[in-house]
């Protein structure tokens, strides 16, 4: 499914367009994502999980256009998340109830080319960004609850990360005015290596490095946003 929308992106992205943004024109635009997302699971025997997971992106950039239809500028992204659960458990006599929450924060900076197509004698134009960045960012996550009634609470290990990613991103701008755009960004295919270090007291414990290849085309992939044009659009 992912191949097949990406394939349907790129097919429009070259379908009938011509440039109508100019060389030395400037870019300069604005991004937001919110997501929520809730599971549950209750049993009979009174035993329950609940899921609870919020994230918040946002991204700044500006660009300066070095031809027709191609930006290349800095990009600043801010992504925030908290995730919560919460569960009930019965076991041979014992009652377990715990809130588990996680919160991570993220900065990441670099560079961004975005190719754009507008679509012939309309106000849409589909764009591709590329680009690359580095990440820094800390985490860190509390337990509490009771174990037979009695309380229980856990501070978990603060975490430093830092990382770099690449990714490529499909999207369109629709011109409400001749220098205002609304966009909005519908996936991304990204590549993502990150070193995790958990401290405790100071102290380093332990270094989890990760690195995977991530195609999203949900709605946690969708960004809306604002791009104003610096110098006038010509036709």
């Amino acid at each position: 499914m992912k191949v097949r929308i990406l394939l349907f992106f790129f097919v429009c992205f070259y379908l009938g367009c011509f440039a109508q943004l100019k060389k030395d024109d400037a870019l300069l635009g604005l991004g937001l994502n919110y997501t929520l997302a809730k599971t549950s699971t209750d049993r009979l025997d009174g035993n329950y999980t609940h899921n609870e997971k919020t994230t918040f992106n946002g991204n700044v950039k500006f660009g300066y256009f070095i031809k027709d239809g191609l930006a290349f500028g800095g990009l600043l992204l801010y992504n925030t998340e908290t995730s919560l659960v919460k569960s009930r458990t019965v076991f041979d006599g014992w009652e377990e109830i715990s809130n588990q929450t996680q919160h991570s924060k993220q900065i990441s900076v670099g560079p961004f080319l975005r190719s754009y197509k507008t679509l012939a004698n309309s106000k849409i134009a589909f764009f591709l960004q590329l680009e690359a960045v580095y990440q820094s960012g800390k985490l860190d996550g509390l337990q509490k609850g009771s174990l037979n009634g009695n309380p229980v609470w856990i501070k978990s290990p603060d975490g430093k990360i830092n990382g770099v990613a690449a990714a490529l991103r499909a999207g369109f701008v629709w011109f409400m005015r001749e220098r205002v755009g609304v966009e909005v960004s519908f996936g991304n295919l990204t590549y993502n290596y990150q070193i995790l270090k958990n401290y405790f007291k100071g102290s380093e414990i332990d270094k989890h490095p990760t690195g995977a290849f991530t195609g999203n085309f949900g709605l946690n992939a969708l960004s809306l946003g604002l791009s104003f044009y610096l110098c006038e659009r010509k036709s």
